[in-house]
This record gives structure tokens, C-alpha cells and sequence, in this order.
């Protein structure tokens, strides 16, 4: 299975165990809904891992892909509590691994959800510690 099949299909079964398709030092990005990157394996798949408990009712509407394979956007619709949500994965290959993952997410009710979600979840004390604080 190719990295991108096996990280949708890690997504839509919320198998964060299954995220080892990441490289080493994936980047993980998020423009509105987290303040900084955030890399490496263990960290940015606890964070992946705490998003797809978030997101619920899951359905991929979407799959677009460069001419040269290095880079794909899977496209969704979900749930976030009460909100209706629209996102994209786009996710950059290398090596048969996943290299790095933008998350945008929208409207800004869904994110404001989603951000809310994701502390309640337990998701904070793992951005935390990644940002540094104490």
C-alpha cells in the first residue's frame, strides 16, 4: 500500500499505531489551527491521532495528486461535535514515507470546535510540550 492509502486508511479506522508511514521528521502544519509546526514521528502522530478522534463521521470526498507524486491533498467532510467541517490533508511523500502534512480546516466555527475538542481530549498537554512551555 502506498503511504497515502495507508495514512487515509489510518485516518478513517483512527489507527494512530498505523501512522508509522510518517517519516522520521515529518512536519506537521496547521495555519488555523495551530500556532507552530510541529515535528518528528511520536509527536506529530499523538497530534494526527487526537484529530481523527476529533473529527467525526469522516467521509473523503476528494483526491488530487502532483504529476510527479510528491505531493496530495485528501479532502474531506466531517464533524466536529455540533459543526459541520470541511478540511484538507495535504501531505507530502518521499521515500514511501509521509514527509510532512498541512491540516486547514474550515469554517471557523468547525475550528473553533475542533480547537476546543482537542483540549478536552487531552491533546494539550502533547502541543505544549512540544511549543516548549511548561
Amino acid at each position: 500500500m502506498n503511504p497515502v492509502d495507508a495514512f487515509r486508511s489510518a485516518f478513517e479506522s483512527r489507527d494512530a499505531a498505523a501512522m508509522a508511514i510518517f517519516a522520521e521528521d515529518v512536519v506537521l502544519h496547521s495555519p488555523a489551527v495551530i500556532s507552530q509546526d510541529y515535528s518528528g514521528r511520536e509527536l506529530t502522530g499523538r497530534i494526527i491521532g487526537f484529530a481523527a478522534q476529533v473529527l467525526e463521521d469522516v467521509r473523503f470526498t476528494d483526491e488530487l495528486h502532483s504529476p510527479d507524486g510528491s505531493s496530495h491533498a485528501l479532502v474531506l467532510e466531517a464533524r466536529v461535535g455540533a459543526e459541520r467541517a470541511q478540511a484538507i490533508l495535504y501531505l507530502g511523500t518521499a521515500a514511501d514515507r509521509i514527509a510532512s502534512i498541512t491540516f486547514m480546516l474550515r469554517p471557523l466555527r468547525a475550528v473553533q470546535a475542533f480547537v476546543e475538542a482537542m483540549g478536552s481530549r487531552g491533546a494539550q498537554p502533547a502541543l505544549d510540550y512540544a511549543a516548549g512551555a511548561s
